[in-house]
């Protein structure tokens, strides 16, 4: 069976708590890689380094492993600090949020080929009705 939480949500404590359930899958982390694509911007984050695949996909080590909550706070100021584009043109209300996807399989994260990408964090514009 395949643990996965894939959810859209908004703030810094909710990030927080997508890391605690995460940690449930991987209980460090050890590096990451800020991609711009056709997919837009993400964050990926690692979790292992099997065959020296950081270095082959130009990722970046932490100083040290990180757990759920030293991470949380990390991606929290890149989030802060990211680029989420033109805010949409709604008849709600808008803010800043994010996309969190972990897997135990990291190699099936968003079509990535690394196997050690343990969680993908996305920037978005959360969208709220009337």
């Amino acid at each position: 069976m395949e643990d996965k939480l894939d959810i859209y949500l908004t703030g810094q404590e909710n990030l927080f708590k997508c890391f605690d359930l995460a940690t449930n899958i991987h209980q460090k982390y050890i590096g990451y890689k800020v991609v711009n694509n056709k997919k837009g911007l993400r964050m990926y984050i690692y979790w292992c380094n099997p065959d020296n695949m950081m270095a082959k996909s130009e990722a970046n080590w932490f100083p040290y492993e990180m757990d759920s909550k030293e991470i949380s706070n990390f991606v929290w100021g890149w989030l802060k600090r990211a680029d989420y584009g033109d805010e949409p043109d709604t008849d709600g209300g808008t803010g800043k949020g994010f996309h969190f996807v972990a897997r135990d399989f990291g190699d099936l994260l968003d079509g990535c080929d690394e196997y050690a990408v343990g969680v993908i964090v996305t920037p978005v514009w959360f969208v709220y009705g009337k």
